[in-house]
């Protein structure tokens, strides 16, 4: 792949990811690609995953991600940033809001992942941008944004924290899963405030 032709998808995954919060005037989830790493340890697991201090000092939180795309698999765990309020907003309707993103200087695999339950009723709606060994993989199923493949997102809670299964097709068509564990949520901060 070249390297100018990655360069704009990262940036124009970026712009995607932004777009899908709504306007800019609404608490809701902002938000970018964030990097991640495809090694066994995101960045900064201080302290042991189920102790209380584990991640605090950055804000972050023992984090599991598991990516398939056919023959890609990518499994990352340590510490990520995993977000929750219940008066967030998209695209003006009030909609409770749970983001989960990993990041690491590595920038080798990106993963964001931002779950939308609209309080008016009806399906869960998400937006997702992965990148794994420079394929990238984006699905917006945000209604009033520019959706972009296809999918489902299940979120099963645990304890103080939750599992989330997507599963879906990319915006090129590829078959896309992922499991997202976060062992617990910190309050979110709306872009901006």
């Amino acid at each position: 792949m070249m390297m100018g032709y990655s360069f704009r998808r990262v940036v124009w995954l970026t712009i995607f990811v932004f777009a899908a919060c709504g306007d800019a005037g609404d608490e809701q989830a902002g938000g970018d690609a964030t990097p991640a790493t495809q090694s066994s340890d995101l960045r900064g697991a201080e302290g042991s995953a189920g102790s209380p201090g584990a991640g605090d000092a950055a804000g972050e939180v023992p984090l599991t991600i598991e990516i398939e795309s056919g023959s890609d698999r990518a499994a990352l765990s340590g510490t990520g940033k995993c977000t929750h309020t219940s008066e967030g907003w998209i695209y003006g309707a009030p909609a409770a809001l749970w983001r989960v993103e990993d990041s690491d200087v590595d920038k080798k695999v990106y993963a964001t992942l931002t779950v939308w339950r609209p309080k008016a009723g009806g399906p869960d709606q998400f937006t997702m941008a992965l990148t794994t060994d420079g394929r990238q993989h984006a699905i917006n199923t945000v209604k009033g944004g520019e959706l972009v493949g296809s999918g489902t997102v299940e979120m099963h809670p645990t304890g103080q924290g939750a599992h989330f299964v997507v599963a879906g097709k990319d915006a090129d068509g590829r078959s896309v899963r992922a499991t997202f564990q976060c062992e617990r949520f910190t309050e979110h901060v709306a872009e901006g405030g």
